[in-house]
């Protein structure tokens, strides 16, 4: 099991991060957010844009793995986007996702509408694999296709 890394990155032009990466760390530690091997959870800052079908992502936790955190448009109150995360780290900290095997796992997403009202959700995907035929090398033994789906979870305002 490799350990996660942390990733640094710089908002695009426009756009800031809810968290700083400092406070990041704090909020991990703070809710004993671990990896397998006892250390806090990676945290990465990744820039993304657009808005899902629940609204603009604050983060995504991925249970003993890690936090990434997504970049938002300078329109956002920052103050109240990183309340916002906080309160839903600290909500969604507290679940567990289902159980992992290699066909299943699932990790927790938060999302802002412009509406300022936070949406909590799990992901949950399945793997399938391939069909074996004996003349098959082992090496096409793989995954194929996979499954995902988004469940809400809660709903709340800042």
């Amino acid at each position: 099991m490799g350990r996660h890394k942390d990733l640094k990155s710089k908002p695009k032009k426009k756009r800031f991060f809810p968290l700083r990466f400092g406070d990041a760390v704090r909020a991990v530690k703070d809710l004993n957010l671990l990896q397998y091997d006892e250390s806090r959870i990676a945290i990465k800052m990744e820039n993304t844009e657009g808005e899902f079908n629940c609204g603009f992502p604050l983060f995504d936790l991925v249970p003993e793995e890690d936090l990434v955190l997504f970049s938002l448009e300078d329109t956002f109150d920052s103050e109240l986007t990183k309340k916002a995360t906080m309160l839903a780290l600290s909500k969604l900290s507290k679940l567990k996702g289902k159980p992992k095997d290699k066909f299943h796992s699932s990790y927790f997403c938060a999302y802002i509408s412009l509406k300022n009202e936070v949406i909590l959700t799990r992901v949950d995907m399945t793997s399938k694999l391939k069909k074996y035929r004996g003349d098959d090398k082992l090496s096409n033994a793989r995954y194929v296709g996979s499954s995902t789906k988004e469940i809400e979870l809660d709903k709340f305002y800042i």
